[in-house]
């Protein structure tokens, strides 16, 4: 009787297991994780079902019975959960750190991914961009700072250097001023340098000075200083320095002035033309009177020259 109740539960049991869901899932989570222990399990079912009488078997459906619920359902909960949990890990491994630069860079352009991308390329671009910008600025301002240098070099370069200045004069004062061939006073000057600027001081008494006629002589250089075809200044004395930097002639200088002239005036040539020939030595100013007579006299006549020390 009691065999035949078993048989009838194994019968049923095999029957429940066709149609029941569970077992199918079972089968199939057996057959897809290929578990050892779904083969035991399915091979002790066939074995109850090819042996009704054996203990065993009994064993073996009232585990099927009472535990295979939970022997089944642990193979498919992990099968489910393996499943499952990758698909969940993927999705939300996708939706969660890779929507934003993998999958929704192709799916959603503008969503987090976009964003994701936007701050990805912005960290990128900030890391960049003061690095370049600290790079740049730092080679402006190295270059500035070097051009500045330069700069500041060059200037001091440039700088002019300070120049002394020494006067020489005639020593023999109020000679007369001849007319025709005129003149010739000289002196020798014992400083030897190499002048950088010459200027002459002429001091002359004639009761008109634009007949006058005066020429600065060095070795084989000469350099005119006035002419009287060059002025027809009426004033009766010169006290005057000539030099090439001064702007004005002695015929501008002249003007409105009745005794003497007292200003700087620029030569008919250039003085500059005699600073090759050094200092030392014999200097000569030749001097002459155009008018019909001799009626001038020249009371100084000096060499200032201004030279690097």
């Amino acid at each position: 009787m009691s065999r035949a109740f078993v048989s009838a539960v194994i019968a049923a049991l095999l029957g429940c297991r066709v149609v029941n869901p569970l077992f199918a899932g079972r089968d199939d989570g057996a057959a897809d994780g290929g578990s050892s222990a779904h083969g035991d399990s399915s091979s002790g079912d066939k074995d109850g079902a090819t042996d009704p009488g054996d203990t065993g078997d009994d064993t073996s459906s009232s585990s099927l019975t009472g535990d295979g619920p939970s022997t089944a359902g642990q193979p498919d909960s992990s099968s489910g959960t393996d499943a499952s949990s990758t698909n969940d890990d993927k999705s939300g491994t996708d939706d969660g750190t890779h929507s934003g630069q993998d999958d929704s860079a192709s799916d959603e352009p503008s969503g987090t991914g976009g964003d994701g991308e936007s701050e990805g390329g912005g960290s990128e671009a900030s890391d960049t961009g003061p690095a370049d910008a600290s790079s740049t600025a730092g080679g402006d301002d190295d270059d500035s700072g070097t051009e500045s240098d330069g700069g500041s070099e060059s200037g001091g370069g440039s700088e002019e250097p300070e120049l002394e200045t020494s006067e020489h004069c005639f020593s023999t004062l109020d000679q007369p001023i001849l007319t025709g061939g005129g003149s010739i006073i000289q002196f020798s000057v014992p400083l030897d340098v190499t002048p950088q600027d010459i200027d002459v001081r002429l001091r002359v008494a004639h009761p008109t000075v634009g007949l006058i006629n005066a020429t600065v002589i060095r070795g084989s250089g000469s350099v005119m200083l006035l002419h009287h075809t060059a002025s027809s200044c009426a004033a009766d004395g010169l006290d005057v320095v000539v030099s090439d930097q001064s702007p004005d002639t002695l015929e501008l200088a002249c003007m409105g002035v009745d005794d003497v002239v007292a200003a700087t005036i620029q030569p008919l040539g250039s003085l500059a033309e005699l600073n090759s020939q050094g200092s030392a030595g014999w200097w000569q100013l030749r001097i002459s009177d155009a008018g019909p007579e001799s009626l001038g006299r020249i009371t100084n006549w000096c060499l200032i020259f201004s030279y690097i020390p």
